[in-house]
């Protein structure tokens, strides 16, 4: 099976990094292990392609041709739970189909901890909360994620600010 991700350089270099896993995030990285294999192989092949920011890119298509992915909904659910557990952030250029991906560095780094902190682009706190007390993810908090959150609704006022 290939790797659909490439690193953001497009060249790679001579030496191999090595990825640290910081043990607090040991928890969370077994929990979405347990919940979603195909989130554990995605996860996986995203931290072998990232940079020493944390980022890499997928043709999403690639991704399910490599990943032997029928429906996109399958993939949407796990791309969710690495999302839930703040582990990964995405972005999708429509242009080019590319989707970039963020690996949250207080999980993962090539660098020691305070400079992965200074160069990373996506560094949040981990999603604790969505974990049961016996470390299984919580099937409410599935259930209740949206990875886009609706746009609020905007009131039209007049000039004296009654809304109408």
């Amino acid at each position: 099976m290939r790797n659909p991700f490439t690193s953001l350089p497009k060249k790679k270099p001579e030496t191999r990094y090595y990825v640290k896993t910081y043990r607090q995030a040991t928890p969370i990285i077994a929990a979405v292990n347990i919940y979603s294999g195909l989130a554990s192989a995605i996860l996986t092949y995203a931290i072998d392609e990232m940079n020493v920011k944390n980022e890499c890119e997928a043709n999403l298509q690639e991704l399910d041709t490599a990943l032997g992915i029928k429906n996109a909904a399958t993939r949407t659910k796990a791309l969710n739970v690495l999302r839930m557990m703040n582990l990964i952030e995405t972005s999708t250029c429509n242009r080019t189909g590319i989707t970039r991906f963020r690996i949250n560095s207080k999980a993962y780094s090539t660098e020691s901890e305070v400079a992965a902190l200074k160069s990373s682009t996506f560094n949040e706190d981990l999603n604790f909360a969505a974990l049961d007390e016996n470390g299984f993810i919580k099937e409410e908090a599935i259930k209740n994620f949206k990875a886009r959150k609706p746009a609020l609704k905007k009131v039209k006022e007049d000039k004296y600010g009654i809304p109408f």
